[in-house]
């Protein structure tokens, strides 16, 4: 799963540290975390900054709603 594994991690560590709501900043690599994070993790984020994560569209990480 890539990404969404190391977003699990992410997750799985701050409920160890008992962190409710954070802010996070991903740069290439960590920006496609950081995607995920957004759309799995929206209601825990205080702020997102990104630096050249990609498109979040062209690497499939939002659901395909179809019309």
């Amino acid at each position: 799963r890539g990404a969404g594994d190391w977003a699990d991690d992410v997750i799985n560590l701050l409920d160890e540290l008992n962190v409710e709501r954070f802010h996070i900043v991903g740069s290439s690599l960590g920006g496609l975390v950081v995607w995920r994070l957004m759309r799995d993790q929206a209601a825990r984020l205080v702020t997102v900054t990104q630096a050249a994560p990609g498109s979040a569209m062209s690497l499939a990480v939002w659901p395909i709603r179809s019309l």
